[in-house]
C-alpha cells in the first residue's frame, strides 16, 4: 500500500469521525480531547526519552487526566464557576503535580535529575494548555451554545486548507527556505500562500455557517491560524530534529503520531482561545 493512499484511507475515516465528534459534543467531544491528550503527551516524553531523559511517564499521564477531567466537569458544572474560579482550581493542581514530580524525582535512580523534572512538567503544561483551551472554546459561556461546535469546525477546516496550501505552493513554487536546518522543505512562498489561504477560509467558511461573529474578529482568526499555525509547525519539527525521530509515533501510519496532525492546534488553539475572550468582553 502505498504512501499516498494510506493518507487517503486515514482522511476519509478521519475526518467524518472528527466531525461528528465535534459537532455533538458534550461527552463525546471530551472522550476524544482526553484520549488525544493522554497520547499527545506519551509521545511526548517519548521523544524526551529518544535523546536520552526520563520523563516521569506516569505520573504525568495521571496528572494529565485529572487536568481535563476536571476542567470539562467545571465547564458543564451547574454551578460554573467562571475564568477566575477555574484558573484557581488549576493553580491547586499544578502545586500538586509539582510536589509530586519533585518527591517522585528524589526517589528515582535516574540520571539528570534537572532535565527529567524540567521535561516532565513541561510537556504536561504543553499538551495541557493546548488541549484544554480546545475544550474551552467547546463548552465554554464564551460562544453562542449554537455555535460552538461550528466554530471549532471552522477552525480545524481553515487549519487543514492552511497546511494544504502551503504544501502545494510550497511544492510547486517555493524557492526561498524559511529555516533550512529545522524544516528544509518549508519555504516562504508557501507559508504566504498558508497565509493567505487560512484568513480567506475561515472568513467564508464562517458566513456559509452563519457564524454571528464580526468580519474583523474572522479575520483575526484566520491571521492566527496563519502564522502561529505553521509556526507550530517548525517548533515541532525542532522537538523531532532533537530527539532524532522522524515522527511523534507511528500510531496515524504514514501521518505520524498525534503530535504530528496536532501541531498547528498546539499553537494555535490558546491564542484562539485568548482573542475569544477579549473579544467576548
Amino acid at each position: 500500500m502505498n504512501e499516498l493512499l494510506k493518507r487517503v484511507i486515514v482522511g476519509v475515516i478521519g475526518i467524518p469521525v472528527g466531525l461528528g465528534v465535534i459537532y455533538l459534543g458534550k461527552f463525546y467531544f471530551f472522550a476524544a480531547i482526553f484520549i488525544i491528550s493522554l497520547i499527545g503527551l506519551w509521545e511526548f516524553y517519548k521523544m524526551a526519552k529518544a535523546k536520552g531523559d526520563s520523563p516521569m511517564v506516569f505520573p504525568g499521564l495521571i496528572f494529565l487526566a485529572i487536568f481535563i477531567t476536571t476542567l470539562y466537569y467545571y465547564l458543564n458544572s451547574t454551578e460554573f464557576l467562571g475564568l477566575l474560579g477555574i484558573l484557581s482550581t488549576t493553580i491547586y493542581e499544578i502545586l500538586a503535580a509539582y510536589i509530586v514530580f519533585l518527591v517522585w524525582n528524589l526517589f528515582s535512580s535516574k540520571k539528570n535529575a534537572i532535565n527529567n523534572f524540567s521535561t516532565t512538567l513541561s510537556g504536561l503544561f504543553y499538551v495541557y494548555i493546548s488541549f484544554g483551551s480546545l475544550l474551552f472554546l467547546r463548552y465554554a459561556e464564551i460562544i453562542n451554545v449554537n455555535e460552538r461546535g461550528l466554530f471549532i469546525i471552522a477552525y480545524f477546516a481553515s487549519i487543514w486548507i492552511c497546511d494544504s496550501a502551503a504544501y502545494f505552493i510550497g511544492r510547486k513554487w517555493g524557492q526561498h527556505k524559511i529555516a533550512p536546518k529545522i524544516s528544509p522543505k518549508k519555504s516562504w512562498e508557501g507559508g504566504i500562500a498558508g497565509l493567505i489561504a487560512s484568513v480567506l477560509s475561515f472568513v467564508l467558511i464562517s458566513v456559509m455557517m452563519n457564524l454571528h461573529f464580526p468580519i474583523v474578529e474572522l479575520i483575526t482568526y484566520g491571521l492566527i491560524i496563519g502564522v502561529l499555525g505553521q509556526m507550530g509547525d517548525f517548533i515541532e519539527s525542532g522537538f523531532k530534529r532533537d530527539a532524532g525521530v522522524k515522527d511523534s509515533s507511528s500510531l496515524l501510519s504514514e501521518h505520524g503520531g498525534i503530535l504530528d496532525r496536532f501541531d498547528s492546534i498546539m499553537f494555535t488553539a490558546p491564542a484562539i482561545l485568548l482573542v475569544n475572550i477579549i473579544f467576548s468582553m
